[in-house]
């Protein structure tokens, strides 16, 4: 990064139409300036709304800190849109939770993935086996037992994961946005089981997946599609 960011704006405003920013964090320290000093428009792009997953986690847990973490995100991103000429979020689900509470806010759902095509994997039940689960051991709970921890993996090596394992699941509990790991698995043409949460924000998504909220009908509805060959 320049160290005289701000000057080098300042000076080459006259080459930039818009800005465009991400992060609330990041993009904080960067919209008071640029709408002050400059004549730039700024486009914020929301990857999800913080706010609205530090509120679900707080009403699944009760953590105070996470009722907190919520308040200060709602201020901060509210604040950023309501500066921006407009904000994109990945699906309507945020739009319309964004306008519950400021209607006059410029934000727009955008698609977050687009795809020229989609893999040509022959998907055969009688050579697959194994369940996958993508994620991050930054984002607890999923430092789980019983389960196979492969660490680390290239882009490569999870290809083959996909290609390999008979269904793919994504319990998530809480969270806001687009899921990322879901296009993924659906890109790779795998049978997917998540929750209503996983599934949030693609369109037709109980006609793509498998949707429990409970986690005793959750493992029915894997342990069903996982013996069901004609299912998959």
């Amino acid at each position: 990064m320049r160290t005289n960011i701000f000057e080098w704006i300042e000076n080459n405003q006259s080459n930039i139409d818009i800005a465009y920013l991400n992060r609330p964090h990041i993009a904080t320290k960067y919209i008071d300036f640029i709408r002050e000093k400059t004549n730039i428009k700024v486009i914020y792009y929301g990857h999800d709304l913080h706010f609205l997953r530090e509120r679900r986690e707080y009403e699944l847990t009760g953590d105070v800190e996470k009722k907190n973490a919520s308040a200060y995100w709602k201020s901060m991103e509210l604040d950023l849109m309501r500066k921006a000429s407009i904000s994109y979020y990945p699906s309507s689900v945020e739009v319309d939770y964004i306008h519950t509470f400021d209607k006059k806010i410029n934000a727009k759902a955008i698609t977050a993935y687009v795809f020229d095509k989609f893999m040509d994997i022959d998907y055969n039940p009688d050579i697959r086996e194994g369940v996958l689960f993508v994620g991050g051991f930054s984002h607890p709970p999923n430092e789980a037992k019983g389960i196979i921890f492969k660490g680390f993996v290239s882009e490569e090596e999870l290809k083959d994961l996909y290609t390999k394992v008979r269904l793919v699941v994504v319990p998530l509990r809480y969270g806001a946005g687009v899921k990322g790991k879901v296009i993924e698995a659906l890109y790779y043409g795998d049978p997917v089981i998540t929750t209503s949460v996983g599934a949030e924000g693609i369109d037709n998504s109980y006609n793509q997946m498998l949707i429990a909220d409970e986690p005793t009908e959750f493992v029915t509805k894997c342990v069903a599609l996982y013996t069901d060959k004609e299912a998959l």
